[in-house]
């Protein structure tokens, strides 16, 4: 069975007593962000299969993936908003705006995803450390075009589609605050899925 196959996986990651399935080692994993819910919700929504084959470097590249998804979302909203027209200056302002940064955010995400998937099986911690600071600075800068594009909208009067891209903005703030908290960790823990539960 799938629970048995996640249990002796455990035993042989020498996790500890209790964090036998997949669900355990997330919910683990997501207790330190600090927007645990959307950390579990957003890795949750990927095929994992097995603890054996999961590492620390593929839950930061899930994260950050997630958070680039959530941005395409974010940046549909924004494309429908700025070609509604209709509306005052500042709106339009702000929907313009926010189409360029959140394109802006998706870029630098694309950039971490593909980074991160050109780190598979770098075991030193050093090693990681250097090739994440590139990562951490693209995570940066995706979070300030975000932040622009969210301060953009609170000049804006509110109405129910500015209402729904503020709720994006702020979901999508915690996803990738998320993310950026998960490319910290593997940086100061390193890759060893233990060393990350333990």
């Amino acid at each position: 069975s799938a629970g048995e196959i996640f249990r002796r996986s455990a035993l042989s990651l020498n996790l500890p007593p209790g964090i036998d399935t997949l669900q355990h080692v997330l919910q683990l994993i997501c207790s330190h962000t600090l927007y645990p819910g959307p950390c579990l919700a957003e890795l949750s929504s990927f095929q994992l299969v097995d603890l054996l084959s999961l590492n620390p470097v593929d839950l930061v590249s899930y994260s950050i993936q997630a958070a680039a998804n959530r941005a395409d979302e974010a940046l549909d909203l924004a494309s429908r908003l700025a070609s509604a027209g209709g509306r005052n200056d500042l709106e339009d302002q702000s929907a313009g705006d926010c189409v360029d940064l959140m394109s802006d955010a998706k870029d630098e995400l694309d950039a971490v995803v593909s980074k991160l998937s050109s780190m598979q099986g770098i075991s030193s911690i050093d090693s990681l450390r250097s090739s994440l600071q590139d990562v951490k600075a693209w995570m940066s800068s995706a979070m300030s075009y975000q932040a622009a594009c969210s301060d953009g909208f609170e000049l804006v009067p509110g109405s129910a589609t500015w209402s729904q891209m503020q709720s994006n903005q702020e979901y999508l703030a915690q996803v990738m605050g998320n993310g950026f908290t998960l490319v910290d960790a593997l940086a100061q823990v390193g890759g060893d899925l233990g060393t990350w539960i333990s």
